[in-house]
């Protein structure tokens, strides 16, 4: 860490991106008094910094000047054993001039979410992304932490939740947390929501929230997880949500809708009834992407899978007429032809991993 020092001490005045990785998480505590030093040098220039496993200190000063002009912070924190909201917030206080942030926590079932924390929250008046990253794989995870500030300036927001959230309970503290994170920050500009796995049974609480939303990715990872009736259930809930009359219509911006389904029978029905109501109010969905046709080997009721060649086309192309633009997969439908035709790039839909490994 010394070595460490000199060299971004050495750069200071030009340093414009920064990264560091802690790998050895058993040795941070040895590493807190350096990081200490570390924060407390200037530069300028800095926009850019990334921090793998940073060993926060405990109090944290104006001195701290080393994020005074970052725009992108990429935060990544596993150990809860040494980090508390303090320390969170005392380190972004520190990056005022913040736009961007991706933060990445963990969650295990093993937390307590039984013991509520008082609601201080930090303000970021200047974020405008926020992508926060559950991992289910290391202990001791505390949820509060990933919505313990307000964003008001909030343009694109992400969550996704890298496998099942493990109990009931945790569904429904981070569900709550969620929800508060909007209530508090009120973004009006947001317009760009990502929800990924275990966080997509929020959406039924927090759209209703997002009047100025254009664009709503909803996703599971299809080809890891098999489709199971609760899945489907939460599916037709979520997009039941969409299906409401102009008066009452929830997110009535939403032009782009990117469900991260498989195409069954009961999910191409469920979003034309929903594509129809909103082009019948005013409000059609401009471009709908599902992620796949159904596998083959899908463990699901035989009633979700097409009878048919036949019947799939026709209740793709049924769903086609309500939309600007339909996709599925990798393929496109050609309105004017009425078929298919392949994309080429993969489309703009593919979801950018931000999971660091």
């Amino acid at each position: 860490m010394s070595q460490l020092g000199e060299c971004v001490s050495a750069v200071s005045k030009t340093l414009r991106r920064f990264s560091v990785y802690f790998l050895y998480t058993e040795i941070l505590e040895a590493y807190r008094d350096a990081m200490n030093v570390l924060l407390r040098v200037p530069m300028p220039e800095l926009t850019d910094v990334t921090l793998h496993e940073l060993p926060i200190p405990t109090a944290l000063g104006q001195s701290y000047v080393l994020l005074s002009a970052c725009r992108i912070l990429n935060l990544s924190l596993y150990q809860f054993d040494w980090i508390t909201k303090e320390d969170l917030h005392g380190l972004l206080q520190s990056a005022g001039q913040l736009v961007k942030l991706l933060l990445t926590v963990p969650m295990q079932a093993r937390q307590d979410f039984t013991k509520r924390q008082e609601d201080t929250r930090l303000i970021m008046p200047n974020l405008r992304e926020y992508t926060v990253n559950f991992s289910p794989y290391r202990a001791h995870a505390n949820s509060t932490l990933a919505f313990s500030f307000t964003a008001p300036s909030l343009e694109t927001l992400r969550i996704h939740v890298y496998g099942s959230i493990p109990t009931d309970e945790a569904r429904a503290t981070i569900c709550r947390m969620f929800e508060g994170f909007i209530h508090a920050s009120a973004p009006r500009r947001l317009t760009t929501l990502h929800l990924r796995q275990g966080a997509v049974q929020a959406a039924t609480r927090v759209l209703p929230l997002l009047p100025s939303l254009t664009t709503l990715h909803l996703s599971i990872d299809v080809h890891l997880v098999a489709v199971s009736g609760e899945q489907h259930a939460l599916w037709r809930t979520v997009l039941a949500r969409l299906d409401e009359g102009p008066e009452e219509m929830v997110c009535p911006a939403l032009e782009t809708l990117f469900t991260g389904t498989w195409a069954f029978s009961s999910h191409l029905r469920l979003l034309q009834r929903v594509a129809q109501t909103r082009r019948q109010g005013g409000r059609q969905i401009r471009r709908l992407a599902l992620a796949e046709w159904p596998s083959q080997t899908a463990e699901t009721a035989l009633s979700e899978l097409p009878s048919s060649a036949s019947q799939a086309y026709e209740l793709e192309a049924a769903l086609a007429d309500e939309v600007g633009e339909l996709m599925i997969g990798e393929w496109r439908f050609d309105k004017e032809k009425r078929t298919w035709e392949k994309r080429s790039g993969g489309g703009e839909d593919a979801e950018e991993e931000t999971f660091p490994m």
